[in-house]
């Protein structure tokens, strides 16, 4: 009968048959880990190279949905040029025919309003008496003021008249100096669009070019100092009316003579835009004849 083996032969045996057999398991997993990996890791360098290109359009993402909301990203341009719309020649020529139209209807108003009773004998441009006055008129008749307020309805479109011939002048210097921007709009708007253009941007101008020209006329047949005494006579008679006191005659006169020379002018112009016989030259044809 053999003899037990000591437990520290047996420990040292089982240690040795362990490592006998794990080895080569070792060996073998420790392969196939290896081609395992090197199969792997030749996808590597692509993921890599995958993920690098999709970083600029991952941050474009986020600039376009957030950042541009913020407005810290600069936003998308299009490639696409937009064409330069230029009139080149006929642009100019609807220009030059817009201020010819402007200088035309400025003529024929200056005619028709410069002329004794231009403004006296029409009564879509005679002006009426300041303030309270033209309302008050069979009232202030009743009460014996009748040549007072005849004489001071004659000088005053008188006054404008004689200013009208005069403006000329200050007026074809204001249509040279006039910007027209947009002549194609002028062209479809209102029919007296172009005079209404003209108003606004030089209106200040012809109304300081005309003043001294209503002023002289006013002195000239005294019409301001008998304006004061009606006013004062006013104030006696009829007090529960009021006065006149606060109303500059010389201002008042000019801006209705003005008022008138637009409203003529734009008379013209719907002429010359409606009915051909008013396009007396060949660049108004040209220009208004569509």
């Amino acid at each position: 009968m053999r003899p037990a083996p000591a437990v520290g032969s047996l420990r040292g045996l089982t240690r040795r048959t362990l490592c006998a057999n794990l080895i080569p398991i070792l060996i073998a997993m420790y392969g196939g880990v290896c081609r395992i990996m090197s199969t792997r890791m030749r996808w590597v360098p692509s993921l890599v190279l995958t993920a690098a290109a999709l970083v600029p359009f991952t941050a474009l993402a986020q600039s376009t949905w957030a950042d541009r909301l913020k407005g810290s990203a600069p936003a998308e341009t299009d490639t696409q040029e937009v064409p330069v719309v230029t009139f080149g020649t006929e642009y100019e020529t609807v220009v030059t025919g817009v201020r010819e139209a402007l200088g035309t209807s400025a003529e024929r108003a200056i005619a028709s309003a410069g002329k004794t009773d231009g403004f006296h004998g029409n009564s879509s441009i005679r002006i009426p008496l300041p303030g309270f006055l033209d309302d008050a008129n069979s009232l202030l008749r009743g009460t014996g003021l009748t040549p007072q307020i005849e004489a001071l309805d004659e000088d005053m479109n008188r006054a404008a008249e004689s200013a009208a011939a005069l403006s000329g002048p200050a007026m074809y210097a204001a249509i040279r100096q006039l910007t027209i921007d947009d002549p194609r709009t002028l062209m479809i708007g209102a029919p007296d669009s172009i005079t209404r253009l003209l108003r606004r941007r030089q209106g200040e101008q012809l109304f300081e070019a005309l003043r001294p020209n209503v002023e002289a006329s006013l002195l000239e047949a005294n019409t301001v100092e008998e304006f004061a005494e009606l006013n004062q006579q006013i104030g006696q008679r009829l007090p529960a009316l009021g006065t006149l006191e606060e109303i500059n005659l010389t201002d008042y006169v000019t801006q209705k003579t003005l008022d008138g020379l637009f409203l003529l002018m734009g008379e013209e112009e719907r002429k010359i835009r409606e009915t051909p016989e008013a396009r007396t030259s060949d660049l108004l044809r040209e220009t208004f004849g569509n």
